[in-house]
């Protein structure tokens, strides 16, 4: 019975991370495409420029917050399945972090936290 539930177990965490894998990547992946999209509008000029600007600055937060929850989920279900304290939320979520300067206090909420 014990083998079966830790059988169960590993594939659970194993199916898991490969989501947690894909769900980052996707992630990243979409981030650095909008990073793109900025640098291309600053290559463009008139009506093109303003309206590849405009699109740019409405989702560019978004994006960021999108890359930084992504991040801290993989991070805490990972120590989750690990058998570590994590914490759910991540404070990246609880915090809405937009820039990196603030995503990186996210783990000096963490270290206090635990």
């Amino acid at each position: 019975m014990i083998s079966q539930l830790s059988a169960i177990f590993f594939r659970t965490c194993a199916v898991k991370k490969r989501f947690d894998d894909d769900a980052l990547t996707s992630e990243t992946k979409d981030h650095l495409d909008w990073e793109l999209i900025g640098k291309c509008a600053d290559q463009l000029q008139g009506e093109d420029a303003l309206a590849m600007k405009a699109a740019y600055a409405q989702v560019a937060d978004q994006e960021e917050e999108h890359l930084y929850h992504s991040k801290g989920w993989c991070r805490e279900l990972r120590m989750a399945s690990l058998g570590m304290i994590a914490i759910l939320p991540p404070p990246e979520v609880s915090h809405h972090f937009t820039t990196l300067v603030g995503a990186a206090s996210a783990g000096q909420v963490n270290q206090a936290l635990r």
